[in-house]
């Protein structure tokens, strides 16, 4: 008889399971944090409460950044502006106002200024004698015991006999022209102070220089002295430019303006400050005669300090502009100051250098701009055989060559 055993596989009770503990253990878990979480809270917020304060309770329709409060403030600033700038008006008085104060800029500067004189004389077809005298203002830049020292055009005292300074009382005394410098066309006198009386050299001064480094397009400016090419006369406008313009181994910056002046004009430019921007100048008009344009202050000032002291220069003869490195890169030519003229009879000229040459050494300084070629220059003493090396252009590109040139005095 065969028999079977038949076995019933009971399952397990949920409450025994594994996830059941694990889930009974998390519950306990929750209600234990969350009751001491609840105790420290009811326990802590008080304190923090006394010591900060009830919060605030943020609503919708209230804007609290930073960024809403600045546009807020911007708003009401640019409606205040707008409606003051509305409301403002220049009547006929304000006007008036605004020209008498640049008169008053001006009339102070006529206290440092003088009209200076060359006369020179010749014979007519009657054999009559006659005097011919062209006149400019000059600037008082130095006042000393003996002399008062004076900067003014040097076209008006080519080919003179003599030279007169015009006083502020209208008296008249002979001054002594000391030196000329071809390139600025400036020439410094002196008066000696014996032909003038004490209260003639009280009610004069010196004028300031300003500098130009700061001196900014649309900036109001005013020219004194003959602008008009009439003694005494003030005009005032605006710096339209300011134009590096190379000169004979060196460069000035010319301050153009809008002031319509004459071709014979003569004078100085002032900031509304009082102080000297610049000096008059016919020599760099270019294109444009009737705007008055003057040689910057700072240049001013060096070549006046070279003028009363009689620094003797040396001179090579090279007038020339910078190849700078984005224009080396578009215009594939060496990197140096590029020769755009060559005074005749200069040691330059004499010694083969020619147009179109890029001067890039002297001395074995590396030239790379028109600063480095004047500061080589400056340590060159005059006689002094100094070698350089220029790049001439050639059918296949440049090729470099070295000159060796006798340095000569500036005339």
């Amino acid at each position: 008889m065969t028999s079977f055993m038949r076995e019933h596989i009971k399952k397990k009770p949920f409450y025994k399971k594994r996830w059941f503990a694990k889930t009974i253990v998390t519950i306990f878990l929750g209600v234990v944090f969350g009751m001491v979480f609840a105790v420290s809270f009811s326990m802590t917020f008080p304190w923090a409460q006394k010591n900060f304060g009830t919060p605030e309770v943020y609503e919708s329709n209230r804007e609290t950044t930073d960024e809403t409060a600045w546009s807020e403030i911007t708003q009401s600033t640019v409606q205040q502006s707008t409606g003051e700038k509305e409301n403002f008006r220049m009547d006929l008085q304000d006007y008036k106002d605004v020209y008498e104060q640049i008169h008053d800029v001006a009339r102070e500067a006529f206290s440092g200024m003088l009209m200076v004189s060359g006369v020179s004389s010749g014979t007519d077809l009657f054999r009559e004698v006659y005097e011919n005298e062209k006149k400019a203002s000059g600037m008082i830049v130095s006042i000393t015991d003996s002399e008062i020292w004076l900067v003014t055009e040097r076209r008006i005292l080519k080919d003179a006999e003599r030279a007169i300074v015009t006083l502020n009382d209208d008296s008249i005394c002979d001054a002594k022209i000391e030196k000329t410098d071809d390139i600025s066309g400036l020439a410094v006198l002196t008066v000696s102070t014996d032909e003038l009386r004490e209260d003639q050299i009280k009610s004069m001064r010196v004028l300031k220089f300003g500098t130009t480094q700061n001196l900014q397009q649309a900036e109001p400016v005013i020219a004194v002295g003959s602008p008009l090419a009439t003694s005494n006369s003030i005009a005032s406008g605006v710096v339209t430019s300011i134009v590096d313009t190379p000169v004979m181994d060196g460069s000035y910056k010319i301050v153009n303006t809008d002031i319509t002046g004459s071709t014979e004009g003569n004078g100085i430019l002032l900031n509304m400050d009082g102080e000297v921007v610049g000096v008059l100048t016919q020599k760099f008009g270019g294109n444009v005669q009737a705007r008055i344009r003057a040689i910057s202050s700072d240049d001013v000032s060096e070549i006046v300090r070279e003028l009363i002291s009689k620094t003797e220069k040396v001179m090579l003869g090279i007038t020339g502009r910078t190849v700078n490195e984005t224009i080396s890169e578009e215009l594939d030519m060496p990197q140096g100051m590029y020769v755009t003229a060559v005074t005749t009879d200069s040691p330059a000229m004499l010694n083969g250098i020619q147009c179109g040459d890029i001067v890039v050494a002297i001395k074995n300084n590396k030239i790379e701009n028109q600063k480095d070629y004047q500061n080589v220059l400056k340590q060159c003493t005059i006689g002094e055989e100094i070698p350089i090396q220029i790049m001439r252009k050639v059918r296949d590109g440049y090729s470099e060559m070295e000159i060796k040139v006798r340095l000569e005095k500036k005339q």
